[in-house]
């Protein structure tokens, strides 16, 4: 019987809030309730099950412009925030973001292989990998006619720079993701019993240089303020 070895792990880029929020503004399209009455947004059409509601006509989640920097590979959800001044947004964020953060990159890199025999013993014969990338960011519901011009355009230029930086993790992910399934497929070892081990341990060794460059990449960047992801 073929054998097949399956590995999965995660890396996750959480962004602190500078002043207002810290997460990359994406266009939400969809509206999903789920059968508990959670609510998300997101670029992609709602889970099988999920009830679709409608999307408030004063959110503002960075508009179509901010849409055309997004990527479809890339699942981005959505929890609510309220207020009418930066300080109000800032302690929302605060109280309803991914472990008191602003935003969320949570990438998901998985691998199936199949052993064959090699002339040193055992290698990876077949190699199929996945990478699954969600974003959770703040979506900020407006009430009408009540948030001032000033607030309004600080909130979008925050959202460009923030959108860049959170692309950049994303770009980090995929760079880690490519070298992953490239060193996987060139693993070799004695006998195909210790070739598990083997590519268990150059997963392991992949995801955590993606965990530290990651991290690297938050202390050049200081979570995006080098970036302008600042008030």
């Amino acid at each position: 019987m073929t054998r097949r070895f399956r590995g999965a792990a995660k890396i996750r880029c959480l962004t602190p809030i500078f002043l207002l929020l810290a997460a990359a503004p994406a266009w939400a399209q969809y509206k999903c309730i789920d059968a508990h009455g959670k609510v998300s947004y997101t670029e992609q059409p709602c889970a099988a099950g999920d009830k679709r509601g409608e999307i408030a006509h004063g959110a503002m989640s960075g508009g179509p412009a901010a849409a055309a920097g997004g990527s479809s590979d890339v699942r981005v959800t959505y929890y609510d925030i309220y207020g009418v001044s930066a300080a109000a947004l800032s302690a929302a964020i605060k109280s309803k973001g991914p472990n008191g953060y602003g935003g969320l990159t949570d990438s998901t890199i998985s691998y199936t292989y199949k052993p064959g025999p090699s002339p040193a013993g055992c290698r990876v014969q077949t190699l199929d990998t996945e990478l699954a990338i969600t974003m959770t960011l703040p979506h900020w519901v407006q009430p009408p006619g009540a948030v001032t011009p000033a607030l309004a355009a600080q909130w979008q230029r925050y959202l460009a720079a923030l959108r860049a930086h959170e692309n950049g993790h994303v770009d980090l992910v995929r760079r880690t993701f490519e070298a992953t399934r490239a060193a996987l497929a060139a693993v070799t070892a004695s006998s195909c019993a210790a070739l598990d081990a083997e590519v268990r341990g150059r997963y392991d060794a992949m995801v955590r240089e993606g965990r530290r460059v990651n991290e690297e990449y938050d202390r050049q960047t200081e979570h995006g303020r080098t970036q302008g992801a600042t008030f």
